[in-house]
């Protein structure tokens, strides 16, 4: 699944006759890029004298693209900002990569708080993404893991979430749960492959519960109230 080199330097070395000649600049898009879509699969850097280049590749089939950042050069009027180039491709069509289906969505609603020395259960539906054009569709979820830490901890415990009725769950132990707070997220993957097929829920990021004793006192209250309107009905 290695790129194409020759159709690679033909298509470098026309961008960067372009370059050297147009000295457009569009500002830095790869933030955007990042922003809009996330990580690529792979970069590919190129550098031809005070030319700069990177490629972004995409394989995911709801992707499929390949985004061209070229570096302008301040000799010829340019500000030596990042632009994406305006030609369009296509990782597979252009590139001749293996396109694979996206990762497993997750979906979940977080625990906001808790109260002190009491196991937190959580709940997952993790499901296979749809098959996307003709790529092949995943055979099976591979692996749902919980992880969890004490807020301001450095490191996070991972364990293997358990399934039943189509439902991922969990515990964070009662020992984690301190009035210092918990952190947590959840990961999955389906069917093994070089680019992971990673997920994560929530996206470069982690949940915190706010654990409080106050906590126990409002769900005391909240019950209070739900059994006195049940005498009354």
């Amino acid at each position: 699944m290695k790129v194409q080199s020759s159709f690679r330097t033909i298509i470098f070395l026309i961008t960067a006759i372009i370059v050297i000649f147009s000295c457009s600049d569009e500002g830095n898009q790869r933030e955007k890029t990042l922003r809009a879509i996330g990580e690529p699969d792979e970069k590919i850097t190129e550098e031809f004298g005070t030319y700069k280049s990177e490629l972004w590749i995409y394989a995911r089939s709801d992707i499929n693209r390949v985004y061209r950042f070229e570096k302008s050069s301040s000799s010829c009027g340019g500000s030596s900002e990042w632009y994406l180039s305006p030609y369009l491709y296509y990782a597979d069509y252009h590139f001749g990569y293996e396109l694979y289906n996206p990762p497993p969505t997750i979906t979940h609603t977080p625990i906001e708080s808790a109260v002190p020395d009491k196991a937190i259960t959580i709940t997952a539906i993790v499901e296979l993404h749809k098959p996307v054009k003709n790529v092949e569709s995943d055979k099976e979820i591979k692996e749902v893991n919980l992880l969890y830490r004490v807020t301001g901890d450095s490191l996070f415990t991972k364990v293997r979430m358990s399934i039943e009725d189509s439902l991922f769950t969990e515990e964070i132990p009662a020992e984690i749960v301190t009035v210092a707070g918990v952190d947590y997220y959840i990961e999955a993957t389906s069917d093994e492959s070089m680019w992971g097929k990673y997920s994560q829920l929530p996206k470069n990021d982690f949940y915190s519960i706010a654990v409080s004793a106050d906590s126990s006192a409002h769900l005391e209250k909240a019950n209070y109230v739900d059994s006195t309107i049940e005498e009354f009905k």
